[in-house]
């Protein structure tokens, strides 16, 4: 079907009217704002996820860094632990020497002499069981156990070593003024026993730097052969 010639001469009018109406113009315009918004929520999400990825990354290295610190750290903590330990077990191991070769010359200053000053078995027993307990750090058990050897033997030959093993555990638990309290009683009740001159020692360690120096001077005077009395005149020298 042919159309006729005054109707295809407005078809073009009316194409081109339709094209240039507001609606045609509203939908075109409506697209572009959208298509821009879209666009704009799309470059903020990319923004914020590469924010986010930069924020995770940063947590990460410091995460990492603080573990790298703790482990530093915990390594430190090890080796000072041990150096202690091994500096503690050095402190037992030189009393429990020391203790040994003090009893050896009160065992042949008393040796032919029967009575009270004789150890007995259940006497050695109890003595060696606190020495054992100082021995494996067990500072406060010692302190408990020499004391009550003290109190059932008053008369032992081992008196006096319970005494200043009673102070050295004391001292071991920094309780400088039970300690104080321990030296003192063997000084002034067992002044010719050999653990005098290491009471005074160990006393010189518990007490002010003037006062201490007083009692390292007084150990040379009334020790002067003692062991004791060759490390108090180091301090003395060094202080």
């Amino acid at each position: 079907m042919a159309w006729p010639k005054s109707v295809i001469g407005i078809c073009p009018l009316l194409l081109i009217t339709a094209l240039l109406s507001p609606n045609a113009f509203a939908g075109l315009f409506d697209d572009d704002e959208a298509r821009a918004r879209i666009e704009e929520l799309f470059a903020r999400q990319e923004a914020f996820e590469d924010q986010q990825s930069r924020s995770l990354l940063q947590i990460a290295n410091e995460l990492e860094k603080v573990r790298e610190d703790m482990s530093r750290l915990r390594g430190q903590f090890e080796k000072l632990q041990n150096q202690a330990n091994v500096g503690d077990r050095r402190q037992q191991d030189y009393y429990v020497d020391l203790d040994n070769r003090l009893r050896k010359l009160e065992k042949t200053a008393v040796s032919g002499v029967s009575g009270p000053l004789a150890a007995g078995p259940e006497e050695t027993e109890l003595y060696e069981k606190a020495l054992a307990q100082f021995k494996s750090g067990r500072f406060r058990s010692a302190a408990s156990s020499f004391t009550r050897f003290m109190r059932k033997f008053p008369q032992s030959s081992l008196g006096p070593g319970a005494q200043l093993w009673t102070g050295y555990a004391w001292a071991a638990q920094n309780n400088c003024a039970r300690a104080k309290q321990s030296y003192e009683r063997l000084i002034k009740r067992w002044p010719q026993s050999p653990k005098a001159a290491d009471a005074m020692l160990a006393l010189s360690d518990c007490q002010g730097s003037k006062t201490s120096r007083l009692t390292l001077k007084a150990l040379l005077e009334k020790y002067p052969q003692s062991n004791a009395a060759t490390k108090a005149k180091q301090k003395l020298e060094s202080g």
